[in-house]
């Protein structure tokens, strides 16, 4: 069964990988890790909305930092990737909020 919130540890660790990696600065993680912490929050209060907007702006985000080099695609599209993973698994909750 799918985890919401284990997909979101893992977006928090693979963020904090690439800094121990050297592949994303830490100033450029900072924005990334405050997201996903606040979309671990939202998913906590139950507020879904909230935890898709967050999600959403990691993936923008990622896509900035790629776009400008400061991270590659080969890395940058993981991350995108997952954060996509969250917010399909967040459609599917709306979709069937029983499950």
């Amino acid at each position: 069964m799918y985890s919401r919130a284990a997909e979101l540890s893992r977006l928090k660790l693979m963020i904090e990988r690439l800094v121990d990696a050297e592949l994303l600065s830490e100033v450029d993680a900072a924005e990334l890790l405050v997201e996903t912490d606040a979309a671990n929050r939202s998913l906590a209060e139950a507020d879904l909305e909230a935890v898709r907007d967050h999600i959403a702006q990691v993936r923008r985000i990622t896509q900035a930092l790629v776009d400008c080099g400061a991270l590659s695609i080969e890395h940058g599209g993981q991350q995108i990737e997952s954060a996509a993973r969250a917010l399909a698994a967040l459609e599917e909750i709306n979709a069937n909020p029983l499950q």
